[in-house]
C-alpha cells in the first residue's frame, strides 16, 4: 500500500542531501529521506510526502505557492 503524507521540511542534511519532515497531525517527524529530482526546499516549507508499504519515503514536491 502506498501512502501520501503533508508535513514541512524541519532539517536538511547538506551531505547527504535529505530532510527531515514534521508531520504535526501524525505527531512525529520522518527520518533522513530524499527529494525527487533533486529538489530544494526551505526549513518550514510544506510538502508532499510518498511512502510504500515498506517505510521508504520520498519527497515529491511543496504545496501551495
Amino acid at each position: 500500500m502506498i501512502e501520501t503524507r503533508i508535513g514541512y521540511i524541519s532539517a536538511y542534511n547538506e551531505t547527504k542531501k535529505t530532510y527531515r519532515v514534521n508531520f504535526p497531525k501524525l505527531g512525529y517527524v520522518s527520518g533522513e529521506i530524499l527529494a525527487v529530482n533533486n529538489q530544494s526546499f526551505e526549513i518550514d516549507t510544506q510538502v508532499l510526502c510518498l511512502y510504500s508499504a515498506e517505510g521508504d519515503g520520498f519527497i515529491l514536491g511543496k504545496i501551495g505557492a
